[in-house]
This record gives C-alpha cells, sequence and structure tokens, in this order.
C-alpha cells in the first residue's frame, strides 16, 4: 500500500518511548592523554538534538503530522531542554511525566557524540 505523504497534515499519531537528548561535541584533538589511551578534544562547539522517540516526533511533525507524545523525563538540565525542543517543534507534551531524580531515580538519556574527522564537522 502507497504511503501518501501529502496527507500527514491530516494525522494525529502518539509516539511513546524512550525520551533522550543527542549531544555532540565538535573539536580538534590536542593529544592522547598519559593515563590512559584516549584523546583529549579541545571542545569547540556542543550541539544538542532530540535523541530516541524524540528525533520520531522531530520526523513525524518535519512532514506534517499533529504529534502528541508520552513518556517519562527527569527535571533536570537535559529533561528541561527536552521538553523545551518539544515544545517548540509545537508537539503536545501534556502526555510527558517529569519526575525529580531523587523523588523516582529518574535521569535523561543524554548520548554523547564527539564525532571526529573532517567529514563530520558542522
Amino acid at each position: 500500500m502507497p504511503i501518501d505523504i501529502s496527507k500527514f497534515d491530516q494525522t494525529h499519531l502518539l509516539v511513546i518511548g524512550d525520551l533522550m537528548i543527542d549531544e555532540y561535541v565538535w573539536g580538534e584533538v590536542e593529544r592522547i592523554s598519559p593515563e590512559a589511551p584516549v584523546q583529549v578534544v579541545a571542545v569547540k562547539n556542543q550541539e544538542y538534538t532530540l535523541g530516541g522517540s524524540g528525533n520520531v516526533v522531530n520526523n513525524l511533525m518535519a512532514l506534517g503530522a499533529r504529534v502528541s507524545v508520552l513518556g517519562v523525563t527527569g527535571t533536570g538540565s537535559d529533561g528541561k531542554l527536552l521538553l523545551n525542543q518539544l515544545n517548540s517543534l509545537g508537539a503536545d507534551i501534556r502526555g510527558i511525566i517529569a519526575r525529580a531524580r531523587a523523588a523516582y531515580d529518574q535521569k535523561n538519556t543524554c548520548h554523547c557524540r564527539a564525532p571526529a574527522g573532517a567529514a563530520y564537522r558542522p
């Protein structure tokens, strides 16, 4: 069955899943650490995007769909960033429960990536 993307603006979808932030750290490798075989990076820029099911929400809304989100988030800076980004997209975030870590042991997942090489530079 073919999918008619032009009708996405007529759909209202519910996305349920693991909400997270993807962090990208851009920089230059300065040296190899003497304590461990790891690169020491001079950070030039950081970028935060929606990850996990938040990325699905972003993609569906880019296609024109109305999206409601159901999930749990923390109340720390990553949780606030996640809610702000979803809200700025226009997603319905009333189904997201924000819980403090002390009360629920809930902390947002943040995937940190440090891409290397010219192919990954913004």
